[in-house]
């Protein structure tokens, strides 16, 4: 074939297409050459029938799009969800779609909220555009075997039921930038009603934290707020304008896990050499060097000293056999 046929041949295919997602009633074939050539393809008077239903088979099986046979009436592309809005186009390769299907079982932390409720419409969206009335393409049968090829062990998470609407809540008012009225509580504690801020979400350890200011402190004093410890969440006439993140990202990306307390602070722990593997295999925070020595394996960090770190290292028991600066082995004794 030569370059020029090719790129007609790929040109039309894209044009048909094209066609086919803008209209709302089957076409004929004859319907789709008018409609060829009134778009720019030269040559669409004299393509053949026969031409024309093997790019729509490369619509529906090599581009994972059905193409439906309407009896009577022509050729038209189901493109819309059970609500009838339409697809956007998908254009996956195998490898993607292996990557959406495994990542389906790594959103569990957002079960029973609205955010999952999204995730699996999106998820609907795409087996409806790869599983259609006639038939699997052939990216179909790599999404359906997915199955066979990975398998993700479910983890412990906290249950979000009883926070379904609060959660939902809190996302609009981030977007609409309302302040919001909470009450909080920690177990056994008494309740505080409080208006705050709502900048941002995070999930870490299956754990949902909204990032906020109260209303009556500085725009930048940055705190977070433990979504299971909301009793409620009610929304205000009141609105705040938006303000830069770049101090929070930083000191998020300075913490050990979570939380923001303490300074940032150079620390080095010396570690018994068998546990070498286990320790440099991970990425256990972007700041970290490892050095053997005589002593041991020696790791360099710099977080933020906190009780997250200090945890961390108490769990290695004697196997830990040095640590510095001195603070943190005063925060140690302190824990222990």
């Amino acid at each position: 074939m030569s370059e020029r046929k090719a790129y007609s041949q790929t040109k039309r295919i894209i044009t048909l297409f094209r066609i086919l997602c803008r209209s709302r009633a089957a076409k004929t074939l004859s319907q789709i050459k008018d409609e060829l050539e009134l778009a720019g393809i030269d040559d669409a008077g004299d393509i053949s029938d026969r031409s024309l239903q093997r790019d729509l088979k490369f619509i529906r099986e090599e581009m994972g799009y059905m193409v439906m046979s309407v009896p009577g009436e022509g050729y038209l592309l189901d493109n819309r969800d059970k609500k009838g809005n339409e697809l956007l186009p998908l254009f996956f390769e195998p490898e993607e779609i292996q990557a959406l299907c495994m990542g389906r079982e790594l959103f569990t932390p957002f079960e029973n909220t609205h955010l999952a409720d999204s995730i699996e419409s999106m998820y609907d969206k795409i087996a409806k555009v790869y599983m259609g009335k006639e038939g699997r393409s052939k990216n179909t049968e790599t999404m359906l075997g997915m199955e066979e090829i990975f398998m993700i062990q479910p983890r412990k998470h906290r249950v979000y039921k009883n926070h379904r609407v609060l959660i939902k809540t809190i996302t609009d008012c981030i977007s609409s930038r309302n302040i919001i009225e909470i009450k909080y509580g920690y177990p056994g504690s008494s309740e505080y009603t409080f208006c705050i801020r709502p900048y941002r979400l995070i999930i870490y350890d299956d754990t949902f934290y909204l990032i906020a200011t109260p209303e009556n402190y500085d725009v930048r004093d940055f705190r977070l707020y433990m979504i299971a410890r909301m009793k409620s969440v009610a929304t205000t006439k009141r609105t705040f304008k938006r303000v830069s993140m770049k101090v929070m990202e930083k000191k998020m990306d300075q913490a050990w896990g979570i939380f923001t307390k303490g300074e940032a602070t150079d620390i080095t722990i010396t570690f018994e050499k068998n546990l070498g593997g286990y320790l440099q295999e991970r990425i256990w925070h972007p700041s970290q060097k490892f050095r053997e020595t005589k002593k041991g394996l020696e790791m360099q960090l710099n977080v933020l000293l906190n009780q997250e770190i200090v945890h961390w290292i108490l769990g290695f028991g004697n196997k830990v056999l040095s640590v510095k600066p001195k603070k943190l082995v005063t925060l140690m004794k302190e824990d222990q």
